[in-house]
């Protein structure tokens, strides 16, 4: 029988190891594509006729599975009336009641802006949790279809999805996370809208 020296046995660990970790990242990144069935919901209403879709808050598989989306989508439609909603949500340290004002910016540089939108609040994990729903109208909901949401900014609190300077640590990590949240802001105003 052979003997393998105990330095190349943890070598091969290691390879193996690296090999192993590499297929499960580049599994779960493939595993990010969206299926517009499985991210939307549909009801209606037996009484109104009332069609209500809806994006799903947990679309991410893999190691990403219990990552709440920060942005979601309704879409209603009713006697030929369709109005599309979303609703945005970032995490602050410290409780503020009563404000308002919602900007959302784009990575054309256009802003979506809700100075009037009240924000509301629940104690959170990590601090206090704030959101706001609104409406959305035709050219907004074609800028979201075509740009992605980069900044959400609900008072003074942000939620930023650009990509970090290649310098930060971590940055590697947070550019394939944020590529992924943006992607999934932008494909779920696809799906809602067909």
């Amino acid at each position: 029988m052979i003997s393998i020296p105990i330095k190349f046995q943890k070598l091969y660990k290691m390879k193996s190891l690296i090999l192993n970790v590499f297929i499960v990242l580049s599994m779960n990144t493939y595993a990010q594509t969206f299926d517009c069935t499985k991210i939307i919901t549909s009801r209606v209403d037996k009484i109104s006729g009332e069609l209500t879709k809806t994006s799903s808050y947990y679309p991410f598989k893999g190691v990403y599975a219990q990552i709440q989306s920060p942005v979601g989508y309704m879409r209603v439609t009713k006697d030929g009336d369709t109005t599309t909603y979303i609703s945005v949500s970032v995490v602050g340290s410290t409780l503020n009641v009563g404000e308002k004002g919602v900007i959302l910016l784009l990575s054309n540089g256009v802003k979506i802006e809700r100075p009037d939108a009240k924000i509301d609040y629940n104690s959170d994990t990590y601090g206090w949790k704030y959101s706001a729903f609104f409406s959305l109208n035709q050219d907004e909901i074609e800028l979201l279809k075509n740009n992605e949401i980069e900044i959400i900014r609900l008072y003074i609190y942000d939620a930023d999805y650009s990509n970090p300077d290649s310098s930060v640590v971590g940055s590697k990590t947070m550019v394939k996370y944020n590529s992924m949240i943006r992607n999934y802001f932008k494909e779920a105003i696809i799906c809602i809208t067909q």
